[in-house]
């Protein structure tokens, strides 16, 4: 004798079963016939007649948050958003850009608990119009991104309600006024991008309660007044980038103290002074920029520690002094540029040993002596520019073996003697420039 045990819903269904007077001789007939009823029920559940299910957005959340939801929409001109899917369709369960946790459902799907709004991502949206004041309102924001639009006004006092927030970027927007001190009440943020706006005056000192960042981004501003000593409590940064303001003032010595570091960007920044050897402590760097400024004194031997470089930009400043050696040990570089400063000396043989290297830019300086054999260990090399120094004596048999190089210009220097025979291997060589030398012999 077999005993099934029944729990409350089985046995309900075999009831059922019996009122309408169904006969059952086996084990078998009884689970087919459970299997048939099953899977008409669920064809019902999903045509939804029956029960009528409320799932819809509106349910899902908060009167108050699915009300600021409209008002997003409605102020950032939503009818011609590039992707607006489930807005404004109550019976949408998912709308673009919307993540909401902690919503509570029965058995049957039903809500009984709504939940919250945690994220809220328009990204290359298309947004257009003044900053939703009411973003505040989602109190559970974890995520706000509205980066590439057209959003205008300034950072509203709202966002200080968002302490949960731990993303946040309103890069490439046309926001305006200055980065407000109350910022700092948002200390769970992580990442705040403010890139590519319109924003001025100086960069709060309060930044520096933010002790969770991990990357920093208020390039392409119009920001002043240097970089407050504050911004060296942030010793979780890995990415800094300033550049692209006209923030005066130097590179300052706290910059070493922000050890995890993997990206330092102060291009274009008007800083003046030295670099400071302190940027030798930054071992976890993979980019340097400092170009585009007014710096001036020689190169930081010290730069030669930062042996996880894969890109170095010192152009166009007023660096002084010879090429450190030291730099031959970034052999994980991809890039470097020293272009436009008034370096002296010769090229380091040590640049060899930088085999990673597809751009090297030396043009404009004042270099002088001959071209490394060296060189010729650079397999890597797209481009060489050494044009407009002072280079001398014939170029290196060994610059043959570049056959990755398309663009070789010495152009206004003092070379002399024939070309290499070897040059004929540069079977990639795109564009060569040898003018204003004293290079003899065909070409």
């Amino acid at each position: 004798m077999i005993t099934i045990l029944l729990d409350k819903s089985t046995y309900s269904a075999l009831n059922t079963i019996r009122k309408l007077k169904i006969s059952i001789s086996s084990v078998e007939e009884l689970l087919m016939i459970l299997s048939k009823a099953l899977l008409i029920a669920l064809s019902l559940l999903c045509t939804g007649t029956l029960f009528a299910q409320r799932n819809g957005v509106p349910y899902q959340i908060p009167p108050e948050e699915y009300s600021v939801l409209l008002d997003v929409y409605t102020q950032t001109g939503g009818a011609d958003w590039m992707n607006k899917t489930g807005w404004m369709d109550p019976e949408a369960t998912n709308w673009f850009g919307v993540s909401i946790e902690g919503v509570v459902c029965d058995e049957l799907g039903n809500i009984v608990a709504p939940g919250r709004v945690t994220k809220l991502c328009l990204p290359r949206n298309e947004l257009n119009g003044p900053f939703p004041i009411s973003i505040g309102a989602l109190t559970n924001l974890t995520e706000l991104d509205l980066t590439y639009g057209d959003v205008t006004g300034s950072i509203p006092p709202s966002l200080t309600n968002l302490t949960r927030l731990r993303y946040l970027s309103l890069y490439q927007n046309q926001l305006t006024g200055e980065i407000p001190s109350f910022l700092d009440r948002l200390s769970a943020l992580q990442h705040l991008i403010l890139t590519g706006n319109q924003l001025s005056g100086i960069i709060p000192p309060e930044i520096g309660n933010l002790t969770n960042l991990e990357e920093l981004r208020l390039d392409y501003n119009s920001l002043v007044g240097g970089i407050p000593p504050e911004v060296g409590n942030l010793t979780r940064l890995t990415a800094l980038k300033l550049n692209g303001n006209p923030l005066g003032g130097g590179i300052p010595m706290f910059l070493g103290q922000l050890t995890n570091l993997e990206s330092l960007d102060l291009g274009s920044d008007q800083l003046g002074g030295e670099i400071p050897s302190v940027l030798g402590n930054l071992v976890k760097l993979t980019s340097l920029f400092l170009e585009g400024n007014q710096l001036r004194g020689a190169i930081p031997a010290e730069l030669g520690n930062l042996r996880d470089l894969t890109c170095l930009y010192l152009s166009r400043n007023q660096l002084g002094g010879t090429l450190p050696g030291s730099l031959g040990n970034l052999t994980q570089l991809d890039s470097l540029d020293v272009g436009s400063n008034q370096l002296t000396g010769s090229v380091p043989p040590t640049f060899g040993n930088m085999t990673n290297l597809t751009y090297l830019f030396l043009e404009r300086n004042q270099l002088s002596g001959e071209l490394p054999a060296a060189v010729g260990n650079l397999h890597q090399l797209i481009a060489l520019m050494a044009f407009e120094n002072q280079l001398t004596g014939p170029l290196p048999a060994t610059i043959g073996s570049l056959t990755n190089l398309e663009f070789l210009h010495l152009a206004s220097n003092q070379l002399s003697g024939p070309l290499p025979d070897t040059v004929g291997q540069m079977v990639s060589l795109r564009s060569l420039r040898l003018e204003t030398n004293a290079i003899s012999g065909p070409v």
